[in-house]
Parts: C-alpha cells; structure tokens; sequence
C-alpha cells in the first residue's frame, strides 16, 4: 500500500490572500492516508506555537520513562 505523506494539491498564502486549484487525486485515497495528512497539519501547527530551544528546556525536566517490560516480568511473577 502506498501512502503520500502530503496531499498533492497544497493550498498556497500569499500575504492576506489564499488560493489552492483543484486537481485530480487531490483526495486523501484511505483512512491512514488521511490520518498521515491530518497529523502533518496538527504538528505544523505546533511547531508554531512552541519554539525549538523552549521544547528542548522542557525535555531536560521530564522525568525518566518506566520500564514497561520490568513491570510486566513482575506482575507475571506475582501471578505465579
């Protein structure tokens, strides 16, 4: 299965003004392809909304993820 990361007709800004001709196959073809797509202007979005340098400060305060497969050998261990 093929899958477009982008769809082939953009819309395109120009100062206050914004135009996008249609053209054919410019439909998301299936469901993941309109995820893919959707996602894409989603994470756009919040690129704009949170700098690079202020993303990287925040990544330096999370806290370490858990072990998940450590917590799954345990809780099989408890069932015995």
């Amino acid at each position: 299965m093929e899958i477009r990361r982008r769809s082939p007709n953009p819309a395109v800004a120009v100062q206050e003004l914004r135009y996008q001709s249609a053209i054919p196959d410019s439909e998301p073809r299936h469901i993941l392809e309109e995820i893919v797509w959707h996602k894409e202007v989603e994470v756009d979005q919040k690129r704009d909304r949170v700098p690079l340098v202020e993303l990287q400060k925040k990544v330096l305060s999370v806290a370490p993820p858990r072990d998940f497969w450590r917590r799954c050998r345990l809780a099989k261990q408890r069932q015995r």
